[in-house]
């Protein structure tokens, strides 16, 4: 199958989610990203604030210094993606559940041998590209939360420090043994932060 180059930038990325709203009718949102789709909400909060209620940033980072090599998936082949896929979790999570960890394994590296789509990641992490989003945060005056697992291996947790700095008004949830992929290693308590967080803002608007 003939894969043909895709090329879009990160103002692509952003204006799909105004996009989106726009056709649903969505006058305002709660805004959540995860790893690189919490780079491309920020963008999404800086572009479109008046329209953002709340924001809650996961796994992600500011500033693409705090990305380590393991986020260049796309360079990767199906026979090496595995080994560099383990850092995407906590050697704990690995120990504890070896079935469940070998059958994401699986499944992700499955999804290497496709020549599409690993262009389409290729093209999304071009897009993304270097960033910087310090000179601008601090114009954000809702709500936001950071949630990060303190053994993460692919997004500094530095990254919460600049956070912290440039959104005072954040608060921060460690997840103690935790790495990037925290919807794998503790969806439950991902999801009771997320949920409080938002009943929180809500009781306060």
């Amino acid at each position: 199958t003939e894969v043909h180059p895709m090329e879009f930038g990160f103002n692509d990325l952003t204006s799909d989610v105004a996009a989106l709203w726009e056709a649903e009718a969505i006058s305002e949102s709660h805004l959540l990203g995860i790893s690189f789709g919490g780079v491309i909400s920020q963008g999404v909060a800086i572009d479109y604030a008046a329209k953002v209620k709340s924001l809650t940033l996961v796994s992600t980072t500011p500033k693409s210094a705090h990305l380590t090599s393991g986020t260049k998936l796309h360079e990767l082949t199906p026979e090496n993606v595995r080994k560099a896929l383990e850092n995407y979790v906590s050697r704990g999570f690995g120990e504890r559940n070896p079935l469940l960890l070998n059958a994401l394994l699986d499944q992700t590296a499955a999804g290497f041998k496709s020549e599409a789509k690993k262009a389409a990641a290729k093209a999304q992490r071009s897009a993304i590209g270097d960033f910087d989003f310090s000179t601008r945060l601090s114009e954000l005056e809702f709500p936001v939360a950071l949630i990060h697992g303190t053994e993460d291996q692919i997004v500094a947790p530095k990254a919460i420090e600049d956070f912290e700095q440039l959104l005072p008004q954040a608060k921060v949830f460690w997840l103690s043994g935790v790495g990037h992929l925290l919807l794998a290693e503790c969806p439950k308590k991902f999801y009771e932060i997320v949920t409080d967080f938002l009943n929180t803002t809500a009781a306060q608007n």
